[in-house]
């Protein structure tokens, strides 16, 4: 998932009890329908454990979230091998996918972001 499907996701487009979410107008070259996508690994409980004030299930910005992480980065010194615009590459065995929530994790942990 790209960062901007993540801050936009709903509660109405989390189904708990299939464990699934609906990525809406997701960007693709030939096709722009929604998605239902299986929640993998322990994404369902970090779901879970977001309060539920407002429609979002993350109530970030994703120009905010990308700013915050990108001066953490920038202050500790880290070289990112990550693509904002053009995906993500593979690193030391983990999916685009896995890096890319591992980054929205450690954005959330420390409180980059929030709106």
């Amino acid at each position: 998932m790209r960062l901007d499907e993540i801050c936009s996701l709903r509660w109405s487009d989390y189904d708990a009890k299939n464990g699934t979410i609906i990525i809406r107008l997701r960007k693709h070259p030939t096709q722009k329908t929604d998605q239902v996508v299986p929640l993998m690994g322990n994404s369902q409980m970090f779901i879970e454990a977001q309060p539920r004030v407002n429609e979002k299930i993350f109530p970030f910005y994703n120009e905010s979230t990308s700013n915050g992480f990108r001066r953490i980065c920038d202050y500790l010194g880290s070289l990112i091998c990550i693509s904002m615009t053009c995906g993500m590459r593979v690193l030391a065995g983990f999916s685009s996918g896995d890096i890319k929530f591992r980054r929205w994790l450690w954005c959330q942990a420390t409180g980059i972001g929030r709106a």
